[in-house]
């Protein structure tokens, strides 16, 4: 039971390329291993169990009441997604002509270069389509599952909230206090929505001397702001291509409830024989048709991007932003 040499060498080159950006799901791996289903399903009491065990959260921490379709249930059978690029005969044949490359001042093989940019293109789309799974999850806390069913993990509903008069260091220090007041822990991240930076902004504007008490950054193709009086920097949401509207939004939590989770995937490796692998991503070839000589590259994942402890996952939402 092992993966071919080719397929190990197809997921190293996988590896290696260059991936788009994907913020949602950096929040779920930041600084965490993933968890590794040996089944096309995911329990989700044993991924609580299992961080439960290595001291990643508190013993006896509740499973998250999650609902397929209005149904509690502790199994998720995650989507499987995908990408492939067509390889034709002529393909084939010009791989074979042995010819050099010159790319960013690297010679490489015609064939590697070929390569490189298939599984170039397959990354892209699996992993496009992965922070689009997290976007999801993160603002909405639901996600379809392999069957399209609607999935939700049962998250604490959004809370209506007014900022009125009040100045944002006090608003967002009470979120913080009420926050802990739940949970008997402090968020660790806090992340808002457009209108609310451009609020909090305009506020240290009118500062006296505001270039003294607050910082005002972008950080990866977000603003981060550090307000004076406030204990914890401030990130905005990122761009999503889900139709989502953050702009009025305010999200406190702590990492340790995002989680990456795989379920495990099919494939046919050196026995021949269809067998499962605990991994992220299986990379692979189809054989060739005998009649056309095509064939096709393929890459294959089964994320889950999970909240593991809904009560330190809090969202609010400031309805008086114009």
């Amino acid at each position: 039971m092992a993966l071919t040499q080719k397929q190990q060498e197809f997921i190293g080159v996988y590896g290696a390329v260059e991936a788009p950006k994907t913020p949602f799901y950096n929040y779920f791996i930041d600084a965490k291993q993933p968890h590794l289903a040996l089944s096309n399903s995911i329990r989700v009491d044993e991924v609580v169990t299992g961080m439960s065990k290595a001291g990643i959260i508190p013993r006896g921490a509740e499973v998250p009441a999650i609902k397929v379709n209005g149904h509690s249930t502790v199994t998720v059978e995650p989507n499987i997604i995908g990408g492939s690029v067509g390889i034709s005969a002529l393909d084939s044949i010009n791989a074979e002509a042995g010819e050099l490359v010159v790319v960013n001042g690297q010679a490489m093989k015609s064939k590697d270069f070929d390569r490189l940019q298939k599984i170039k293109e397959i990354k892209a789309s699996i992993e496009n389509t992965k922070e689009d799974m997290a976007a999801r999850v993160f603002i909405t806390g639901k996600v379809k599952d392999l069957n399209g069913n609607d999935v939700d993990l049962g998250l604490k509903n959004i809370e209506s909230k007014t900022k009125g008069t009040a100045q944002w260091t006090s608003v967002l220090t009470n979120l913080v206090m009420e926050y802990y007041q739940k949970n008997k822990k402090y968020p660790d991240k806090v992340v808002v929505g457009a209108k609310v930076a451009d609020s909090i902004i305009a506020e240290i504007n009118s500062s006296q001397t505001p270039q003294f008490t607050s910082k005002v950054n972008l950080v990866d193709g977000g603003i981060r702001i550090e307000l004076a009086g406030f204990v914890l920097p401030i990130e905005t949401f990122p761009a999503n291509d889900i139709g989502e509207d953050t702009s009025t939004k305010v999200t406190l939590y702590q990492k340790l409830c995002l989680v990456p989770v795989f379920a495990g995937l099919e494939y046919i490796g050196t026995t021949g024989s269809c067998e499962m692998v605990r991994g992220d991503i299986i990379i692979d070839q189809e054989e060739p048709n005998k009649q056309t000589g095509q064939t096709k590259l393929f890459g294959k994942s089964a994320p889950f991007p999970l909240i593991i402890l809904p009560n330190l996952f809090r969202r609010y939402n400031f309805t008086d932003l114009a």
